[in-house]
């Protein structure tokens, strides 16, 4: 298993590099909706990336932001 992105390093490198990077490794296996596809990428992020970064799954459509 390849090892998780450190805080450190995901800030030195840049955010969107990282994510990009993970995203093109990203290998999706029986995915059949747009529902599928999101848990199997927040399931990758959260295992792939430290635990100090925070990984906000997208709102649904009419649902309030709560802070």
């Amino acid at each position: 298993m390849p090892s998780k992105v450190g805080v450190a390093r995901f800030n030195w490198l840049g955010p969107m590099n990282n994510i990009e990077s993970l995203i093109e490794d990203w290998t999706p296996k029986n995915c059949n909706t747009e529902k599928d596809y999101e848990k199997s990428l927040f399931s990758m992020l959260r295992n792939r990336l430290h635990e100090d970064i925070s990984i906000i799954k997208q709102y649904g459509a009419g649902r309030r932001l709560l802070i």
